[in-house]
């Protein structure tokens, strides 16, 4: 469980900031995310990957290891504790705080893939944030198919899957930033009929 609060030695005039970030489609459609300003392009290098299957049947975006690193987005959260923002961010991922990453600073810390971690710090000390946290779900795909994820086999999923199912993939594809190129993504397009016109633009500047 994240800490109650910030080290006093962490906070400056107008409190910690910490960052949340986002890939996906929490930057277009964040529900009751709380955030402070805008959705900044400058996140941190992740590798990201469409490889969890959602309640819904479509491929979502999540940390993959090994996968290709694509440019991440942040916000400053609304709340002024890591376990406020943590929460926050769980009940709008519709999950539990389990599935939320965090590290602080003062090296508070839960994350799945640990071999990140030093990468992220590097990124807080050079944005003069005191924390960050993201979204900490894994791949389900071989839980949820039988078969270890790949490209062609996250191709083949799509193919067999209705039309409704197909029908929510293209919608997230499309809202999903244009910075998130993941190794999968051109060919998700190409699959689903994605045209360039037809994607989202993400409202965001770079700080």
């Amino acid at each position: 469980m994240p800490s109650k609060d910030l080290k006093a030695s962490d906070r400056n005039a107008e409190g910690p900031r910490l960052a949340v970030l986002g890939w996906g489609s929490l930057l277009r459609r964040p529900g009751e995310l709380s955030i402070r300003g805008d959705w900044h392009s400058d996140g941190p290098w992740l590798p990201i990957e469409f490889a969890r299957i959602s309640k819904g049947g479509h491929l979502t975006l999540v940390i993959v290891p090994r996968r290709k690193s694509v440019q991440t987005y942040w916000a400053l959260s609304g709340y002024a504790t890591l376990k406020d923002a943590t929460d926050n961010l769980a009940r709008r991922e519709g999950t539990g705080v389990a599935d939320i990453g965090y590290l602080t600073l003062d090296d508070d810390q839960s994350a799945r893939f640990k071999s990140y971690i030093a990468r992220l710090r590097a990124w807080l000390k050079k944005r003069s944030l005191h924390g960050v946290i993201w979204t900490d779900l894994p791949s389900n795909f071989e839980d949820k198919t039988g078969r270890e994820f790949s490209n062609s086999g996250a191709l083949a999923y799509l193919r067999s899957a209705d039309t409704g199912v197909r029908a929510k993939a293209a919608d997230y594809i499309r809202i999903a930033p244009a910075q998130t190129k993941t190794q999968l993504r051109q060919r998700l397009e190409k699959e689903l009929g994605i045209s360039s016109s037809s994607k989202t633009h993400t409202p965001s500047h770079t700080v």
